[in-house]
């Protein structure tokens, strides 16, 4: 459950106003970085990779967004809801601010090389890189993965490179192509981890995201429903993470989102701030 609160806080950064936990962090699964080993992919199966890799090519672009949002989590122990706003600027940074009863709880920025939070309610900060909360996950999740979470840009883990689609399985309904890793013994020993993907080929989709630890079978799933125009882009009005073999989830409702617009990302953290210890 905790690997899975650092996670939020890298996707959502939920819990700036609720994460108590101080645990070690746990021994991660080692990533294999080599070159990704030929697997045998059936010519159908090759077929509709390629137009999976064909249907993302085509997928919505963007310069600069903002998110204004509602979230509610809840867990066996505790239920939060507040709102808050992400500003996008792609491939350069993302800044989240939550605030529960009109208080902002916390702030977060993730640039590509660092990630830094601050916890208003407690006085405290976290500043570090990605690395660092990598202890906490044995898959690479980096700025790149955060960006394309809430905006419903195709993914898949532990890193989001195209080139290990040929360790998935794809099944075809209608428009649906639903995409797996479960079967592929050598991914599961190579990363520790099942991934599975359902894509939508004709709207250029991703409607749910799965992580799983192969030991376990834990995991969280994303889910992205009531997609809706917003500034002429199609996306989800409700991103869903749910804990699998935990119970959890954490709700963010999109109440408006504008391309383009002009903003201002403050963030510095208050010299009175100690650092927040994991």
């Amino acid at each position: 459950m905790y690997k899975l609160k650092i996670l939020l806080l890298l996707t959502a950064a939920l819990s700036l106003a609720s994460c108590k936990n101080r645990h070690k962090p746990v021994q991660p699964v080692k990533v294999d970085t080599t070159v990704v080993a030929p697997v045998n992919v059936s010519a159908t199966d090759q077929i509709l990779l390629n137009d999976l890799k064909k249907s993302v090519s085509q997928q919505d672009t963007f310069n600069k967004v903002e998110i204004k949002f509602n979230i509610d989590f809840r867990s066996e122990s505790q239920s939060h809801s507040g709102s808050g706003t992400i500003r996008m600027i792609k491939d350069s940074l993302i800044w989240i601010s939550i605030s529960a009863f009109g208080i902002e709880a916390g702030r977060a920025l993730m640039t590509p090389d660092s990630v830094k939070f601050i916890f208003k309610l407690k006085n405290k900060y976290f500043a570090g890189d990605y690395s660092y909360l990598r202890k906490f996950l044995p898959v690479d999740v980096d700025f790149n993965i955060v960006q394309n979470i809430f905006l419903d840009q195709f993914f898949i883990f532990p890193k989001n490179d195209l080139n290990l689609l040929n360790y998935f399985f794809p099944t075809l309904n209608g428009d649906v192509i639903t995409i797996t890793t479960r079967g592929r013994n050598e991914f599961q020993q190579r990363f520790g981890i099942n991934n599975t993907v359902v894509y939508n080929l004709s709207t250029h989709k991703m409607t749910e995201n799965t992580a799983l630890f192969a030991s376990n079978g834990k995991g969280l799933t994303i889910s992205y429903s009531d997609f809706k125009d917003f500034t002429y882009h199609n996306l989800p009005s409700k991103v869903s993470f749910n804990g699998v073999g935990t119970n959890f989830t954490a709700v963010f409702t999109y109440q408006k989102v504008t391309f383009g617009k002009k903003m201002t990302v403050n963030f510095s953290i208050p010299n009175n701030y100690k650092p927040f210890e994991f």
